[in-house]
């Protein structure tokens, strides 16, 4: 990431994490290490193979500070919540260019036009070279070794171009030329430090001609035309339609009497202050380090085109297999899902099933005691009868007996009272001459009345009809 960031510096490009993210691409684990990104649309830059000097101590990394701690882990010292955003992490594709907005395509055209297997160490080592542009332009000149059949291939095909421009590699320029003087016009090759570059010559459109005569003798010439009348042709399937001039220049570049650069606004702002000696220098060494770029990275041939486009039919025969696989597997998640949510469902229906069952078991427990409490008292009260009712048959037989000598007293009551009474009837008779008829033994005077006041307990207990 650092180096990306160099990298869009130097090209003066916005870094951002989506553009980032559209060469890149992550597959997480659930072991929570260091996640690492893998190359996607384009391979930027090498890979780390091993860990860089110092990876975990001198990089950033986040720590809990001491205070912390109690509100991250228990007392036992075991975390209270996962350290890690989920258990299952998902893989991440790469950022699609549909996704990236207008300006960051821009940008990502500019990028696509650069070298592949940038090396990483040597960009980050350039943040503090006072010329970060030309420094990381040497890296990446570096990264693809020139050779004669690669420079071959650049002249076959610029022939084959109608351009006003000729290319003739007989000059080599430093590898990191200074900005205050011009680049020499000879060096011997070999040099350390020194990379075989092209000596280019812009001509008028009315020597385009004899340049191209010279450049392919035999052949015979196009129409002199210029080459901002001709349309351009038509771009392959697959290739970027960027480049690193769309980055400089805002409309291209026109060749008339005089030559017009149209610029856009960002070099237009960039450039307003700065005199014709220097720009003419700057617009030479640019032109130098382009042709450098375009003579190290032709275009391939067609065998190797028609190859690779077999090839990508093949791939995208495997991408649609692999895609019918996994919407065949997602499918299958979703069944799944689904069978997983009806098991939730009747997991839920279960278990308010069970708390019912355990509700009524509750109370059918409670009931089970009360019943249990009734039948103790059921039992006491039997008992409590069984033994009223003993008691019950004692007190009848004791008043039978009572009854029975109460029978006895009550007779012998009623002749001593009889024998009394038939005595004081004789008395009477006897002194006052009365007739005995007259006398009953029931009557007796109660408040200057007769009235009876006198019977025999089997009288009471068995009266006469």
């Amino acid at each position: 990431m650092q180096a990306f960031d160099v990298l869009c510096r130097a090209a003066g490009l916005t870094p951002t994490m989506s553009l980032f993210l559209h060469f890149y691409k992550t597959r997480p684990t659930a072991s929570k290490g260091w996640v690492s990104f893998l190359g996607a649309n384009k391979s930027l830059f090498t890979l780390y193979l091993a860990s860089y000097k110092g990876f975990k101590t001198g990089f950033f990394k986040v720590a809990i500070p001491r205070k912390g701690r109690r509100y991250i882990f228990d007392e036992q010292d075991r975390p209270k919540f996962p350290l890690y955003w989920t258990a299952f992490p998902p893989p991440t594709d790469a950022w699609a260019e549909e996704q990236l907005t207008p300006a960051e395509r821009t940008d990502l055209a500019v990028l696509k036009t650069l070298p592949d297997k940038i090396h990483p160490r040597p960009l980050i080592q350039c943040i503090c070279s006072p010329d970060l542009s030309r420094a990381v332009y040497d890296i990446m000149a570096r990264t693809t070794a020139a050779n004669a059949e690669f420079v071959a291939r650049a002249k076959a095909r610029r022939r084959g171009e109608d351009t006003a421009v000729e290319a003739v590699p007989i000059t080599t320029v430093p590898a990191a030329p200074q900005a205050d003087r011009a680049p020499p016009s000879t060096a011997p090759a070999g040099t350390s430090g020194a990379v075989s570059r092209p000596r280019l010559i812009v001509k008028r459109p009315g020597s385009g001609a004899g340049a191209a005569a010279a450049g392919d003798k035999g052949k015979k010439s196009k129409k002199d035309d210029s080459p901002s009348d001709r349309p351009l042709k038509k771009q392959k399937k697959g290739e970027a339609s960027g480049s690193l001039a769309d980055a400089f220049l805002g409309g291209g570049v026109r060749l008339d009497d005089k030559v017009f650069l149209q610029l856009g606004p960002r070099m237009t702002e960039a450039l307003k202050d700065v005199s014709e000696e220097d720009a003419f220098r700057t617009a030479g060494e640019l032109t130098l380090r382009l042709a450098a770029l375009y003579t190290k990275f032709p275009r391939p041939e067609r065998s190797r085109i028609e190859d690779l486009e077999k090839e990508l039919a093949t791939a995208k025969a495997e991408l649609h297999e692999v895609k019918a696989s996994a919407a065949d597997l997602k499918a299958q998640f979703d069944r799944l899902n689904g069978i997983k949510a009806e098991h939730a469902k009747c997991a839920g229906l279960l278990k308010a099933a069970d708390d019912r069952t355990k509700a009524e078991q509750a109370k059918a427990g409670e009931a089970a005691d009360e019943l249990r409490k009734l039948q103790r008292r059921f039992d006491d009260l039997t008992l409590e009868h069984m033994a009223a009712a003993g008691s019950a048959a004692d007190w009848q037989k004791k008043a039978k007996d009572l009854e029975a000598e109460l029978g006895v007293a009550d007779e012998q009551v009623f002749a001593q009272y009889e024998a009394g009474f038939q005595s004081a009837v004789d008395l009477a008779v006897f002194y006052y001459n009365c007739s005995p008829d007259r006398f009953d033994v029931h009557m007796g005077v109660v408040d200057g009345k007769v009235e009876k006041v006198f019977d025999r307990l089997d009288e009471v207990n068995d009266p006469h009809v």
